[in-house]
């Protein structure tokens, strides 16, 4: 590169750099009731913009909330770059006229010069109609004479200056340098390795467990801002049975009564954990049957005990470490289905019916796992969904976030459909039986893993950068 081309790069440079900060001080803008923006990627959103997200809502000034921008108009580029470093706080001006000049090479958009705010627009609408017109010529003779009358009184940029800072940053050295980061899972299960493997990189450094409590190297992350998706205390809440459950009753979430024993020589005292996580001592003789015993720390079905009456109670607890379990209450709920939340949207991105396979074990049928049911896609006729399924949703949602995880599975146990008359069962009741920070991963659940986790990056990247 000459150096009168690498003068006029570092004059233009200066200029985007200049207008981000005044673009910045002006205040960032959003478009009105839409909140958050559903794309995976800044990328996705971008192709969006201009002719879905632009065409249906207006825009206000995040700084003073003041009506900015009708639906459908013109958006110059200063207005792009104020609503993208609103929903994408990472992104910079250089990005946002690099994706711009992409789109526009590609005659996906049209960009041209405003006499009446004196600014360069960009828009999708009309391209096509703007072609077909005889009297505006070619795109680019159109576009110098409007910057040849307006190109002295603004710091705007004109379309060449912008194709040249569009070359440099596609130049190779450039590309060398863009600095991007692997997205960091932790986790020991082996039905990660695709996850691991296909994620995309980010601008700045993520790490995700499922299932791990390593900590993170301070030196790795020294001097940067780190988005942590599930913390160490999160999964460590989730793993444990007996902290899950403390923390669903702290919450208020929905789910069996438990309780503990405790043992004194050859005397068992019980004690049921109420919501204002007290213990109340109950009498064995008032113990209803079945029940389910519960290792704090097992997964996967192991370490979990059927309990149907009080010899099989009495005799358990005088073989065992009762301060390594919880009992509780079996439902009989005739559903069962397993929920993948993103907590931080409150929404279900994905979700299986389990049902046992008929050769099931009898020993084993008090509850399902991977050995003895199959998966029911959510299409199938046989996922037969709840007709309060919303609720279940939020509810799932709810227990995520009351161990502090920000993406995992959620086990449900759902009344059936029908009651004993035939008549539909409007309200069917539900319990949350457990979170899970390390489900199991098949190819279809990482492939919507792939999806949702860097949604759940930007996301808290944004939140990181709002404190």
């Amino acid at each position: 590169m000459t150096t009168k081309n690498n003068n006029i790069i570092q004059k233009l440079l200066e200029i985007v750099e200049r207008n981000e900060k005044n673009y910045i001080n002006e205040g960032l803008l959003y478009f009105n009731t839409l909140e958050h923006i559903e794309d995976q990627d800044f990328v996705s959103f971008f192709k969006k913009f201009l002719n879905e997200y632009n065409v249906f809502y207006s825009t206000y000034n995040a700084k003073n909330k003041e009506y900015q921008c009708k639906s459908g108009a013109y958006r110059s580029t200063e207005d792009i770059f104020r609503l993208s470093k609103n929903y994408f706080p990472q992104i910079t001006f250089l990005e946002v006229i690099k994706n711009l000049v992409d789109l526009n090479e590609k005659k996906e958009i049209i960009t041209l010069w405003c006499p009446d705010i004196e600014k360069r627009v960009w828009s999708k609408l009309w391209y096509e109609d703007y072609l077909r017109k005889p009297e505006n010529g070619s795109m680019s003779t159109y576009d110098k004479n409007y910057i040849s009358r307006f190109q002295n009184k603004t710091d705007d940029l004109n379309y060449d200056d912008l194709k040249i800072i569009w070359q440099y940053l596609n130049s190779p050295e450039i590309k060398k340098k863009e600095k991007m980061f692997k997205f960091q899972i932790y986790t020991r299960h082996p039905s990660y390795q695709t996850l691991r493997a296909e994620l995309k990189k980010m601008p700045f450094k993520t790490v995700a467990r499922f299932g791990s409590t390593t900590n993170i190297d301070p030196l790795k992350i020294k001097n940067t801002k780190l988005v942590e998706i599930n913390t160490v205390e999160a999964v460590s809440n989730s793993a444990s049975k007996l902290k899950m459950m403390t923390k669903f009753l702290e919450n208020d979430i929905s789910t069996a009564a438990w309780f503990i024993c405790n043992k004194s020589e050859n005397d068992l005292q019980f004690y049921m954990c109420n919501n204002q996580t007290q213990e109340d001592k109950i009498n064995i003789e008032d113990i209803k049957y079945p029940l389910i015993i519960k290792s704090h720390l097992g997964s996967r079905g192991i370490g979990n005990y059927y309990i149907k009456d009080k010899e099989s109670l009495l005799k358990f607890c005088n073989n065992r470490d009762m301060n390594k379990y919880i009992i509780q209450e079996y439902k009989t709920y005739s559903r069962e289905y397993r929920l993948h939340i993103n907590a931080l949207e409150n929404t279900c991105f994905y979700t299986n019916r389990k049902m046992l396979k008929r050769d099931a074990p009898e020993e084993t049928r008090f509850q399902k796992h991977a050995n003895n049911c199959v998966w029911i896609l959510e299409e199938n006729e046989l996922f037969e969904k709840p007709i309060n399924w919303d609720k279940i949703v939020q509810e799932c949602s709810n227990a995520l976030k009351a161990v502090g995880l920000d993406i995992g599975a959620v086990d449900v146990l759902v009344q059936a459909g029908k009651n004993k008359n035939g008549t539909i069962n409007s309200d069917p009741r539900f319990i949350i039986i457990e979170t899970s920070s390390a489900p199991s991963m098949g190819s279809i659940t990482t492939e919507k893993y792939l999806k949702e986790l860097p949604k759940i990056a930007e996301k808290k990247y944004q939140l990181l950068n709002q404190i």
